[in-house]
């Protein structure tokens, strides 16, 4: 219904990784509404097949496959247990199934076409080797990409979590991650939406493959070992954002029966505004009160420090009148332009330089001042010593005077 749908609207827009990677230049905004929307095409195209639902479908594809490369195992994955999750519900005939596919099938080659021609518009119609084919085809880089991004999964990423490097990742690291980065109010709106489900039979099919899809999405993360951050599942939270208006529609239902309910409904509602409201402008390294006080200790990069905090630390260091400063980013920014002194140097591992030190929390925790996965067992420095303040969410200032590290 409209109130679930304005409900849902606003749970996704009130969430604060969204607010933080829809600000930002990355492709990870982009496929989450085309994946989305390509989502919803099919499902258009299966209650209704003809030219309209079709050609939506045909354009919703083709900008899904132009967004990211991820998309192209996203989706098979969310539509394969939607299907299941449909038929579970269902339990149609097999005479039934044949019949729904048998008025959707004709639609799909038109579809395929001219998906087809919108992917080669978006690569410029370009002509070339194909790393698949024995012979010339449109598109290569389309599959030149996918061949890299199947690479970098077979070699991994180096990522943190927990205190722990690896280059294969966590079955569990998304898990952990939407359960400190999404706002309490929204995870308890999300169980209670999840109460539906012992009773889905009676709500229809709908709700079920709204579950299925994001799970299907997520399953294929959690087998991935690439993990980076949560913004690689940014898929999902449209999904979660609906799952989520679902618990705030049952609460408004049981209002009707129940004071309590309402009040619980206003109170939720409220606290997730609240929550976005207090996170700004911080919204990347946005943590919930179960991450505690030190989210570092948890995870690290895109989540908590992505070098937002280094125009910050630049004002910060005029404001000081500061000298050379030690400092190593992890991001390429031109220092100079965001009010570093003249001189700096880069951070080491075994000590602090005399003077001004800057630490990122992910130069800090992931690469270990360039340490990285070598002599894990070792501390560096900034594990040793207490900071002078702190920058934003993500940096620390360190205050070394010359004598202490003569005597060092």
């Amino acid at each position: 219904g409209s109130a679930a749908a304005v409900v849902a609207v606003l749970i996704f827009s009130m969430t604060p990784t969204v607010l933080a990677h829809a600000g930002l230049s990355t492709t990870d905004m982009g496929v989450t509404a085309c994946i989305a929307a390509a989502l919803y095409a099919s499902l258009r195209l299966v209650e209704e097949p003809n030219v309209k639902t079709s050609a939506w479908f045909a354009l919703a594809m083709a900008l899904m496959v132009l967004s990211k490369f991820s998309a192209l195992v996203y989706f098979p994955a969310a539509i394969a247990l939607a299907f299941a999750a449909w038929y579970w519900i269902a339990r149609p005939q097999l005479s039934a199934v044949i019949s729904k596919a048998s008025r959707c099938v004709p639609w799909l080659a038109p579809s395929a076409v001219l998906a087809f021609l919108i992917v080669w518009a978006g690569y410029r119609f370009s002509w070339g080797k194909n790393p698949y084919l024995p012979f010339p085809a449109p598109f290569p880089e389309l599959f030149a990409g996918i061949q890299a991004v199947g690479g970098h999964n077979t070699e991994g990423h180096l990522s943190y979590l927990f205190g722990d490097l690896r280059m294969t990742g966590w079955w569990y690291f998304f898990p952990v991650l939407l359960a400190v980065k999404l706002p309490l109010a929204m995870l308890a709106l999300i169980v209670i939406g999840l109460r539906k489900f012992p009773k889905l039979r009676s709500h229809g099919w709908i709700f079920p493959i709204v579950i299925a899809m994001p799970l299907g999405m997520l399953a294929v993360a959690m087998a991935a070992r690439i993990n980076i951050g949560l913004r690689h599942i940014l898929p999902i939270f449209p999904f979660l954002a609906i799952i989520a208006a679902a618990g705030a529609v049952w609460l408004a239902e049981a209002s009707r029966k129940q004071s309590w309910a309402v009040w619980t409904l206003a109170a939720v509602l409220a606290w997730l505004c609240g929550t976005s409201i207090a996170a700004h402008p911080d919204y990347l390294p946005y943590f919930n009160a179960l991450a505690g006080d030190h989210p570092e200790r948890i995870v690290v990069d895109s989540d908590l420090d992505w070098g937002q905090d280094i125009k910050r630390l630049g004002e910060r260091l005029k404001e000081l009148n500061a000298p050379p400063v030690a400092f190593t980013p992890t991001i390429t920014i031109s220092l100079a332009a965001v009010g570093f002194p003249a001189e700096h140097a880069r951070s080491v591992p075994d000590g602090p330089a005399p003077g001004w030190n800057a630490v990122q929390m992910t130069q800090w925790k992931l690469y270990r001042l360039g340490l990285q996965m070598n002599d894990p067992t070792a501390k560096t420095w900034p594990d040793l010593i207490q900071p002078t303040e702190r920058i934003g969410k993500s940096i620390l200032l360190y205050y070394i005077p010359p004598e202490a590290e003569q005597g060092r």
